[in-house]
């Protein structure tokens, strides 16, 4: 049976730049980013797994389904991916330690996370690269949109 993988896509866009930043996580077995997340459990919905596998993986809290905004969708040979974007200005205490890259993670998934900037040529692992292409024109089409600056 094939794979299928639900996550998320956190993202910021600074307010004196403009500049659009997702966080991504990178494992300690590649160079490359990728989405957080996982598989979906038996009797979740696709939202609350793309939520547990945000505290699972990346360790913040996310307490309201509604905060997921659009998704994003692809297919690939051996697994299917869905990806949740999701504005975190307003998480906790997670925008001071992002702003002061003070997201240190070392679990047996990850090995970090970085904010990338959605407008520079990024490594992303080779099975997500669709869905980063995606968000990146769906994100610049329609910044207004998503504009909760940080």
């Amino acid at each position: 049976m094939k794979e299928f993988s639900i996550g998320i896509a956190p993202y910021i866009i600074c307010k004196k730049t403009k500049k659009i930043k997702i966080l991504m996580i990178q494992s300690s077995k590649k160079s490359e980013y990728g989405f957080i997340k996982g598989k979906k459990d038996n009797d979740e919905t696709d939202k609350e797994t793309a939520i547990r596998e945000t505290e699972e993986e990346v360790y913040f809290e996310i307490n309201d389904k509604n905060y997921l905004e659009k998704s994003f969708f692809q297919k690939n040979k051996k697994k299917d991916i869905k990806i949740y974007l999701i504005n975190i200005n307003n998480i906790n205490n997670l925008k001071k330690r992002l702003k002061k890259n003070k997201i240190k993670i070392k679990n047996r998934e990850v090995y970090q996370c970085k904010l990338l900037n959605l407008n520079k040529k990024q490594k992303i692992m080779k099975n997500q690269e669709k869905i980063w292409s995606s968000i990146i024109i769906e994100m610049n089409n329609n910044i207004k949109s998503y504009e909760v600056l940080f």
